[in-house]
């Protein structure tokens, strides 16, 4: 009996050791794209309008956000893919508010939008359709695309859950339609090109100042 149960124990030995390095490998991933955000941040050019963070499907004005959101985390607890985390400490006030980098893990737009459902606070609200949230805009740079060094790519296209309105083919190339763009940050994930650099990035809403 010990010699039969052996080899069953050694598969639950690497399969949790595996589950373990996967934890660790997107938990490096959301800490080096969190120092990435905040680099860009010390870099932003003051003729560009500041943008603030991608939030959750159903996230209101940043700057109402903030004061409605009360850090409960509900909406983290309530994702089924897991892609919304807790802003770091750096980010001063908008610390400990849900939001998501879809180059780690891009928003799905779930059937149930179970995130919504689990904020009680207004922060965020149902839209009536899913072309209707507004979570930020893809951006493409044609220069990184490989589309556009005649090579045959399309994941973005085909990866889009609004494919043929937020995204469409042009002329052999990809062409995001910005006001059909969710930012939910599909296109993004799924560009990878051989060079190990993005050609999307899904840019957050630009920051409303207080008046």
């Amino acid at each position: 009996m010990t010699d039969d149960n052996r080899p069953m124990s050694r598969r639950r030995l690497f399969r949790e050791g595996f589950n373990f390095l996967g934890r660790v490998a997107g938990e490096f991933a959301s800490a080096v794209n969190v120092e990435q955000e905040e680099a860009d941040k010390e870099r932003w050019n003051p003729l560009e309008p500041k943008r603030g963070l991608l939030r959750p499907p159903g996230a209101i004005e940043e700057v109402y956000f903030l004061s409605l959101c009360d850090k409960c985390d509900e909406c983290v607890k309530a994702c089924p893919e897991d892609i919304l985390f807790r802003a770091p400490e750096s980010l001063g006030r908008a610390a400990g508010t849900p939001m998501f980098r879809p180059s780690v893990k891009p928003c799905f737009l779930c059937d149930e939008f179970y995130c919504v459902k689990a904020c009680d606070r207004s922060a965020l609200k149902m839209a009536p359709r899913v072309k209707d949230f507004s979570m930020g805009v893809a951006r493409l740079d044609p220069s990184k695309c490989l589309a556009h060094e005649g090579k045959n790519c399309n994941y973005c296209i085909v990866f889009c859950p609004l494919s043929g309105d937020a995204i469409i083919e042009a002329g052999g190339w990809p062409l995001i339609i910005a006001d059909e763009c969710v930012g939910c940050g599909q296109c993004e994930y799924h560009c990878l090109n051989d060079t190990g650099r993005r050609a999307i990035t899904t840019l957050a809403p630009v920051v409303q100042e207080e008046s």
